[in-house]
């Protein structure tokens, strides 16, 4: 029975690994019934499940390996997927329970202090609960120890950008380009600094990039229209911005924003409406 727990556990283990999360579930659920008991399945169920977005579930196997050892770390999986402490912040963040997070990741840190993922997950919770300075604090700890995370720099540029020091913002950004030019995210952040710094030309450059690789994302939409709307260009700009309500109906601001271009537009009705 124990052998073939065990072949159901690598069979899981390597579904993950290929991101294969329904068959790695279907796996590890069938090597916990045959009697898989030990840590290294638990915490891989729990990967398996925060990968899903299915945190609550996630949380009560990450809970379990923290009660058996709280410093466990998995043999078979990678820092930040095998360290219980990190995987039990995460999901705590995921759950909007940020002090528990908060606490984890320092726990994790306490024991580790060269976790670059726990400092990133700790800057993250901090950038959450508007404690900009602290996060950045975080963030540069975690790009010390792992100066090629691009999610670092990403985190970093947005606390910098609510610190209002926008041309370093605009160079945490362009790093997390440099490592990783295929994310979204840091095009959007560099966009919004751009807008905001009146380069306005440049900041619909980089919505429309943030827009190439993820055109399903109403924010770079918005963001787009918004830079449109400042350069009179209004009829690309209400275009962009009935793109961004048709992705998300209740943004508000979109909904403004279609307003405002239909007032400079003198289709009156319709921005009432809007």
């Amino acid at each position: 029975m124990k052998s073939n727990s065990e072949a159901l556990y690598q069979q899981a283990l390597a579904d993950f690994k290929k991101k294969e999360y329904e068959n790695a579930l279907k796996h590890a659920t069938a090597a916990f019934e045959s009697g898989g008991e030990e840590l290294k399945l638990w915490i891989l169920l729990a990967g398996i499940l925060r990968r899903m977005d299915r945190f609550t579930d996630a949380l009560g196997w990450i809970e379990k390996v923290i009660k058996r050892d709280s410093t466990y770390q998995s043999p078979d999986l990678e820092s930040k997927d095998g360290n219980s402490l990190y995987v039990l912040g995460f999901i705590l963040d995921a759950l909007h329970r940020y002090e528990e997070a908060l606490a984890a990741y320092d726990r994790a840190i306490e024991i580790d202090p060269k976790d670059g993922y726990s400092w990133h997950g700790k800057g993250n919770v901090l950038d959450t609960l508007h404690r900009y300075e602290e996060a950045l604090a975080a963030y540069d700890r975690a790009i010390e120890i792992e100066p090629k995370l691009a999610y670092s720099w990403h985190g970093k540029g947005n606390v910098l950008d609510m610190l209002h020091r926008y041309e370093e913002a605009l160079v945490a950004y362009d790093r997390a380009i440099e490592i990783d030019p295929k994310d979204a995210y840091p095009w959007y952040g560099k966009g919004n600094v751009l807008d905001k710094l009146q380069r306005y030309e440049e900041a619909l450059a980089a919505y429309e990039q943030s827009i190439e690789i993820d055109p399903s994302d109403a924010y770079p939409w918005h963001g787009k229209g918004n830079v449109l709307d400042a350069l009179h260009r209004y009829e690309e700009a209400l275009t962009a911005y009935e793109r961004a309500i048709e992705i998300e109906p209740e943004y508000a601001y979109s909904w403004h924003g279609k307003g405002n271009v239909l007032d400079m537009l003198q289709r009156y009705e319709e921005a009432l409406a809007a």
